[in-house]
């Protein structure tokens, strides 16, 4: 992740942006063009994945997230969400980044712990959904520990 992080600082002259209501539709737009490069995920799984982000900016005031962006020549180039669970605990609940700035994701990921959880002992990087790339990705980073999984079925 080193590597990716030192190679895309020096090619590029980006800046981290701390989210804010008047750039709601810039990120509407960048997440809906990167949802819709997925190969993996069905038409549906983005839509939903697409309508869960919309909720998260439409009520970025009152869900206390912390939204954070990278941007080139003014424009997206990678998006994080996520939030304080308590002294110890952060969750990052979404990460985003252009088809062809693929190594902004470890440039996003360690800008966002540095400003903005740069105190917590713990970050949960959410679920892998079951997507092997993305569970190679988080293995990459080496997790301390696994929190089991459990579902509920009301009878």
């Amino acid at each position: 992740k080193k590597n990716h992080y030192n190679s895309f600082v020096k090619k590029y002259d980006f800046n981290y942006v701390r989210y804010e209501n008047s750039l709601y539709e810039k990120c509407m737009e960048f997440c809906d063009n990167v949802i819709n490069e997925q190969i993996h995920s069905s038409q549906k799984a983005k839509k939903y994945e697409l309508q869960s982000i919309k909720k998260a900016l439409e009520n970025y005031d009152d869900l206390e997230i912390i939204c954070s962006l990278l941007t080139l020549d003014d424009k997206i180039i990678a998006l994080s969400v996520g939030e304080v669970l308590n002294d110890d605990y952060a969750l990052i609940h979404i990460e985003k980044a252009s088809y062809e700035h693929r190594t902004a994701y470890s440039v996003i990921n360690r800008l966002m712990l540095q400003n903005e959880f740069g105190h917590m002992k713990f970050v949960n990087r959410e679920e892998d959904l079951g997507i092997e790339g993305l569970r190679k990705a988080k293995e990459s980073y080496h997790p301390c520990k696994y929190i089991k999984k459990y579902r509920i079925q009301f009878l």
